[in-house]
């Protein structure tokens, strides 16, 4: 199960030791282990940033597009990074 708050609550604690169930928690939470953050981290400030730029400048862009830009933004090199610092991190 994952950590939410609710799945951790008496009563569903309570409702799966009644249902003859045992609780397993996934760890907590780590973007920094995980490279794809790191990616859509940068595909998102790529496209606020063209989007922005679309809305100042009053031009017509479509959302798709921008999207879509956003990500062929993205070359093999950033993702090599990515996938590296994450490796780094969790070899510490």
């Amino acid at each position: 199960m994952d950590n939410l708050s609710v799945h951790r609550s008496k009563q569903c604690l309570d409702e799966i030791e009644r249902l003859g169930f045992v609780a397993i928690f996934n760890t907590a939470y780590s973007p920094e282990h995980n490279p794809i953050e790191m990616i859509f981290s940068k595909v998102k400030n790529h496209f606020k940033t063209i989007k922005t730029n679309a809305i100042v400048n009053k031009l017509k862009e479509d959302t798709q597009a921008l999207i879509k830009k956003s990500f062929a933004f993205i070359t093999k090199q950033d993702v090599s990074h990515c996938i590296e610092h994450s490796l780094s991190v969790l070899r510490l």
